[in-house]
């Protein structure tokens, strides 16, 4: 940890295996910082060796006036000050991301590998997380998919949107596509997350649509709603298949499934009850198609392939032990 007698600097913290010429380079940084009154400079300023585009958006928003917490990309470790004292934060598999606070909530911007761009808001209080329309605010029209493709968007472009939506949430009221992100704890699961209507409630396993669509739009799949008579998702980009047969979605059916949306012009998105195959969920992949896992029982949407993956929310902060 590399930190100053400085009122107010709570330090940084660098992981054991960090090679010695950048923790040179840090406290380097960190002695000229104190020496000269300024702010350290970037990327050392978020405890960053190397400049990432989360990096650059941190810098772009505190020229903006906005404060970020802070930005992670190859360091996965943060010493920060929260309620109880000095914590220190880890994000394991979350890739590149910054929080940013407001209010009671917490805005978290990140960037998943197939998605791109994707901003979610926890709101710990009131137990519900939701996800901010990138789309809306960067081009002026609803998404119908989560995530912005980062070739879609430059820095400052994204850094734009996102003061616009840091504003928002300072009155904003929570909107209905938020879900309930289980028992409050650090150690809850997104994978648990339902619409706050159906915590408790019991399920007709035969027609789930409407707690599924719920879900799905929470995820920014903005289009997904259920049919006038609630028995089917229809959509105007994707074409939703239930899979609830007693066994897992295999390659011959997926790919029979992915036929049939290509001919309507549509992509594929599969909820499936029992999962599938290794060789279906490479393809899914390969294809660019959304195949969750379903849970009837509850209505529950969770993970899939790894685009489905990548859809869920991120996880609030862990605390490093």
């Amino acid at each position: 940890m590399i930190s100053s007698s400085v009122e107010g600097d709570q330090g940084v913290l660098w992981d054991t295996g960090t090679p010695l010429e950048v923790l040179a380079d840090a406290l380097h940084e960190k002695a000229l910082a104190v020496t000269e009154g300024r702010q350290e400079a970037s990327p050392w300023r978020w405890a960053e060796a190397e400049a990432s585009d989360i990096a650059r958006i941190a810098d772009a928003l505190t020229l903006r006036g906005v404060t970020v917490d802070y930005a992670m990309a190859d360091n996965r470790l943060r010493v920060v000050f929260g309620a109880h004292g000095y914590e220190f934060r880890r994000h394991l598999g979350e890739g590149h991301l910054l929080l940013v606070r407001v209010a009671d909530r917490r805005l978290w911007v990140y960037r998943r590998p197939e998605l791109g761009w994707l901003a979610d808001v926890h709101a710990p209080s009131q137990r519900r997380v939701w996800r901010v329309d990138l789309n809306a605010q960067l081009f002026g029209s609803a998404g119908t998919a989560p995530g912005v493709p980062a070739d879609r968007v430059s820095v400052d472009e994204l850094a734009g949107a996102l003061v616009g939506v840091v504003e928002e949430l300072r009155d904003a009221p929570t909107p209905a596509t938020a879900l309930y992100s289980g028992d409050g704890t650090i150690h809850g699961s997104t994978e648990a997350m339902l619409p706050p209507k159906a915590i408790g409630r019991s399920v007709d396993p035969e027609n789930p649509c409407a707690l599924a669509a719920a879900q799905l739009n929470a995820f920014g799949f903005g289009d997904v709603h259920f049919s006038v008579d609630g028995t089917e998702l229809v959509s105007a980009e994707y074409q939703v298949v239930w899979w609830l047969r007693e066994r897992s979605l295999g390659l011959p059916d997926l790919k029979r499934l992915f036929a049939d949306a290509a001919a309507q012009g549509k992509r594929l998105l599969v909820l499936a009850r029992h999962g599938l195959t290794g060789p279906a969920e490479e393809f899914a992949d390969r294809s660019r198609s959304f195949a969750f896992s379903f849970d009837p029982r509850r209505a529950r949407v969770f993970n899939g392939n790894r685009l489905a993956s990548e859809a869920g929310f991120t996880h609030d902060y862990q605390l490093a032990r």
